[in-house]
C-alpha cells in the first residue's frame, strides 16, 4: 500500500474505512442493524492514477484473494451470479473500467456510427441483481475513467459506500514518488540532498497535468536525482504538447469539442 500514491488524506480516510469494515466483530453490528454486511468503493480518474494497484494492496490488507472481472468479456449473463458468489469473507471482487463495458438498461444489439454491431449481453438489472448477491464480507470495488457515464443504480448508496478520485500527482504525491526512487535501499533512509531535490522536483509539476504513472516512468528513465531535476521542465513541455495534439484528435474525430475522457473526473 506505501506504493500506491494518494493524497495521504484520501488514503487514510479510505484504509480506516476498510480496517474497520474487516474487523472480527463488525458482522454481529451489521446483522443487529439488518444491514447487508458487504462494502462498495467506486475509484474514478484518469488512467495510471493507481486504482487497480489500490484494489491489489486492499486484498494484501483484508488478506484476501482478489478476484477480477472483465465485464466484457462474458457473453452470458447467467454466468454472472456463479461468478460473483465466488469470493468470500475478506475477499475482494474488482470490476476494472465499468463505464468500458457499455452496461445498458436493456441487454442488447444494436449498430454504431461506424455501422459494427454491437452486442451487449449483460444488461444493468442483471448487474445490479449479481451485484446484490455478493457474499457477506465481500468488498466490491469498481474503477472508471468517466464516472458521469454510470448509471445511478448502479452506484447509488448501498452499493457504493464511498467514492474516490485518484487524481494527477499534486506536490506531495510527487516528492513521495520521488523519494521512494532515489531513496537508500540499504540503509532504507532518505538523505537530506534527495529531500531538498523531491521538493524543487515536485515544484515543477504543474497541477492536474500528469499522473503518478507518468511521474514515475518519467524517474525511472533518470539514473540519478539531479538529473531528473534538470530534464523535468523539458518532459512535461512534452507531455502538455502531447495532451494538446490529443485534444485536437479527438476534436477531429467527433467533430466537435469532445476532449478526452482525462477532461472528466468531477466529484
Amino acid at each position: 500500500m506505501d506504493t500506491v500514491e494518494l493524497d495521504p488524506e484520501v488514503k487514510k480516510d479510505i484504509l480506516d474505512d476498510i480496517t474497520q469494515f474487516i474487523e472480527p466483530n463488525r458482522y454481529i453490528f451489521y446483522q443487529r442493524r439488518g444491514i447487508r454486511y458487504k462494502r462498495g468503493y467506486l475509484l474514478f480518474g484518469p488512467p495510471g492514477t493507481g486504482k487497480s494497484s489500490f484494489a491489489l494492496a486492499c486484498a494484501g490488507i483484508t488478506r484476501g484473494k482478489l478476484y477480477e472481472v472483465t465485464l466484457g468479456r462474458i457473453t452470458n449473463e447467467s454466468f454472472l451470479r456463479p461468478l460473483f458468489k465466488r469470493p468470500t469473507k475478506g475477499d475482494i471482487l474488482l470490476l476494472e473500467d465499468i463505464d468500458a463495458a457499455n452496461i445498458q438498461r436493456e441487454s442488447v444489439v444494436k449498430v454504431d456510427r461506424l455501422d459494427k454491431i454491437i452486442d451487449n449481453p449483460i444488461s444493468l438489472s442483471g448487474l445490479l441483481s449479481a451485484i446484490d448477491a455478493i457474499p457477506d464480507g465481500v468488498i466490491l470495488i469498481m474503477t472508471t475513467n468517466r464516472p458521469q457515464s454510470l448509471d445511478e443504480a448502479l452506484i447509488r448508496s448501498g452499493r457504493v459506500d464511498k467514492r474516490v478520485l485518484f487524481g494527477y500527482a499534486n506536490n506531495i504525491v510527487a516528492q513521495s514518488i520521488f523519494t521512494r526512487i532515489y531513496k537508500d535501499d540499504k540503509k532504507n533512509t532518505v538523505s537530506s540532498e534527495v529531500a531538498e531535490l523531491s521538493r524543487r522536483f515536485a515544484e515543477k509539476i504543474p497541477l492536474e497535468t500528469v499522473t503518478p504513472a507518468d511521474v514515475q516512468g518519467f524517474l525511472l528513465e533518470k539514473s540519478d536525482p539531479q538529473s531528473a531535476v534538470d530534464d523535468i521542465d523539458g518532459w512535461i513541455k512534452k507531455v502538455v504538447e502531447a495532451k494538446e495534439k490529443r485534444r485536437k484528435h479527438f476534436e477531429s474525430l467527433n467533430g466537435e469539442s469532445a476532449g478526452s475522457s482525462e477532461d472528466d473526473f468531477e466529484t
